[in-house]
């Protein structure tokens, strides 16, 4: 079974990354962060259930080295997440239901296809019907703006 590792900006919606997967060590996910980090900058807290990629000690110590605050969400209270839950039943809905994946790669691929038409396409009422990637690169330039 194929598992996904999904990063989204609670604030936008924004889709950072979909990354799929057999299973996942904290090294992984580690990885992922540190890509993310590189390429979108630190956020202020990630917030993650309490599975063990993500309670393990060396993720635990480079979120602390980057003052990153970790938010967990507490057993069977998915309400603290309600908006990653929406963001998994509709990526669950729009990809993972619609295909057969025939590997890694191919799963990859598709999930990026459905990535890009989520963050760049797809309205989203909540943000006025815009796309997330509207609001997360118009917040970030405003962000920027105030600095400058």
């Amino acid at each position: 079974m194929i598992r996904c590792l999904a990063v989204k900006d609670e604030a936008t919606a924004y889709a950072l990354a979909i990354v799929p997967a057999l299973k996942y060590s904290a090294e992984d996910v580690q990885h992922v962060l540190e890509h993310l980090v590189q390429t979108y900058g630190y956020p202020a807290y990630l917030r993650s259930d309490r599975g063990d990629e993500f309670i393990a000690h060396e993720l635990r110590q480079s979120l602390d080295d980057n003052h990153i605050k970790p938010a967990y969400i507490d057993a069977g209270k998915s309400w603290q997440s309600g908006s990653s839950e929406s963001f998994n039943g509709t990526l669950r809905r729009g990809c993972l239901n619609r295909y057969e994946f025939h590997g890694i790669a191919d799963a990859t691929i598709r999930m990026e296809e459905w990535r890009r038409i989520y963050n760049e396409i797809r309205p989203h009422s909540r943000l006025g019907y815009r796309p997330p990637a509207l609001a997360y690169f118009l917040e970030r330039f405003q962000e920027h703006k105030q600095v400058a």
